[in-house]
């Protein structure tokens, strides 16, 4: 092996990755939690009055705007946590898997409907 080879590790992948999961789930639990309470909706209104034009549609942009928060706080916590890691593989997809099938489960139709009568 050359001597100026160096490995590098999956840390940054993985933090990318997990942040992705991390903005979707987000974004599921918003939607929870805005289809569960008036007041809720109320608070997301008000995250998204300052943007021109957007009255009809606030409460959508306001979900996404705390699930674009999410995604970014979490990239940047991540990547420096796990910054250069060697992580495996397998790890990576079975962690980034895990995440993306809880935000599909929170935002399925039949899983909404059984945690909002709960």
């Amino acid at each position: 092996m050359p001597r100026f080879y160096r490995p590098v590790g999956f840390g940054g992948l993985l933090a990318s990755a997990l942040a992705v999961a991390v903005g979707l789930n987000v974004l599921a639990l918003v939607n929870l939690a805005a289809g569960r309470s008036p007041g809720t909706l109320e608070r997301l209104a008000r995250i998204a009055s300052w943007l021109p034009g957007t009255r009809p549609f606030h409460i959508f942009l306001a979900s996404e705007i705390l699930a674009l928060a999410g995604w970014l706080l979490s990239w940047v916590l991540l990547s420096r946590w796990l910054g250069k890691r060697g992580i495996r593989g397998f790890r990576l997809v079975a962690v980034f898997v895990l995440g993306m099938v809880v935000a599909t489960l929170l935002l399925w139709p039949p899983t909404v409907s059984l945690l909002w009568t709960m």
